[in-house]
């Protein structure tokens, strides 16, 4: 009995989705993709200005990071992220306020097991993964399984929050992100609709919702779209800095909250 009414209350939550699908035309650039395109714009022009420090990175917006990471060295992406990583597992008082601020916006205390898990990531992913002569499958192989345990221990928000993104998370834009999206329901809370997701993914990009910009996602990667945020397919794909510690191609738009 219980399966039945799951099945159906599944039923009414995806005819609904796709009604709001159907009925949903996008007619002008949201305020998200204009800032990103506008972050595109200054990094591709202004490369100079670039800045490859933590502290004066952590502090652009997200869509400018995102934008700008494209354009750093190896060798300077592993220096980014090792002073990250390293904000959630060193003593307080020998972090600088960028890494203070970094720790502060996850809004928790990592457990023993999750720093032990940082710092394996920082030994093998980072120590290894930016080697500038190494092929992207390379760089996947490395951390795909280290991308799936973090998402199995920190869950889907905290592993972007951790390993998808360096700095701060950038409260302004994610709010920005937030007003724009669909309304949904809290769908995990009356029911699993797991089967459904890729009925709705799938629906979400054929009516091209909430792209935020040009490839700002992984699709196959859980460290892009943390909290139950879908990455839909695209034809548009290229620079590498999504994804888990930035390794993977950018190959998907960002649409809306599941």
């Amino acid at each position: 009995m219980r399966k039945s009414a799951t099945a159906a209350g599944g039923s009414v939550i995806v005819a609904f989705t796709l009604l709001t699908v159907a009925a949903y035309r996008p007619d002008a650039p949201t305020k998200a993709m204009l800032v990103q395109q506008s972050a595109e714009v200054w990094a591709k022009t202004d490369k100079a200005a670039i800045p490859k420090d933590f502290e004066s990175y952590a502090a652009l917006s997200q869509p400018y990071r995102k934008a700008a990471y494209r354009y750093l060295s190896w060798s300077t992406r592993e220096s980014l992220w090792r002073t990250h990583l390293e904000s959630f597992v060193l003593p307080t008082d020998s972090l600088s306020p960028e890494q203070r601020e970094t720790v502060a916006r996850i809004g928790r205390v990592l457990t023993s097991e999750q720093k032990q898990f940082v710092r394996l990531w920082i030994d093998s992913v980072v120590a290894r993964g930016y080697k500038p002569d190494w092929t992207i499958e390379q760089r996947q192989a490395l951390v795909k399984p280290f991308c799936q345990k973090a998402h199995a221990l920190f869950g889907a928000q905290t592993t972007y929050d951790i390993f998808g993104l360096i700095g701060p998370i950038d409260v302004s834009y994610r709010n920005l992100l937030r007003s724009e999206a669909l309304p949904h329901i809290d769908q995990a809370a009356l029911f699993d609709i797991t089967p459904a997701k890729n009925l709705l993914r799938k629906a979400l990009a054929k009516a091209g919702l909430y792209q935020v910009g040009n490839c700002n996602c992984n699709v196959s990667s859980a460290c892009d779209c943390g909290g139950g945020q879908y990455c839909v397919g695209s034809q548009c794909s290229g620079w590498i800095g999504c994804g888990c510690g930035g390794y993977f191609t950018c190959n998907g738009n960002q649409c809306a909250q599941g």
